[in-house]
């Protein structure tokens, strides 16, 4: 956290990219998730190397994430219809 904050970015990689009022936001450590940097599901290693710690909100915008919310929607419907 620190040497972003002296370089006057965010913590989050993904927000100091962006444009947004976010871009040098200091994330508290509850406020992020650690993420694969390469997706455990195309090979990536869980390990250090393979890490990055994103703010929640980027945590639940990747790919892997949305997918797992919409088959626990479709399964919650299916559930739903069934009763």
């Amino acid at each position: 956290m620190a040497e972003a904050a002296e370089k006057g970015i965010s913590n989050c990689p993904l927000c100091a990219v962006g444009h947004d009022s976010n871009k040098t936001k200091i994330w508290k450590l509850n406020e992020m998730d650690a993420d694969h940097v390469t997706a455990w599901s195309k090979g990536g290693s869980t390990d250090v190397n393979n890490c990055q710690m994103l703010c929640k909100t980027h945590v639940t915008t990747q790919p892997i994430f949305i997918l797992n919310a919409l088959v626990l929607l479709y399964n919650l419907e299916i559930e739903h219809n069934l009763k």
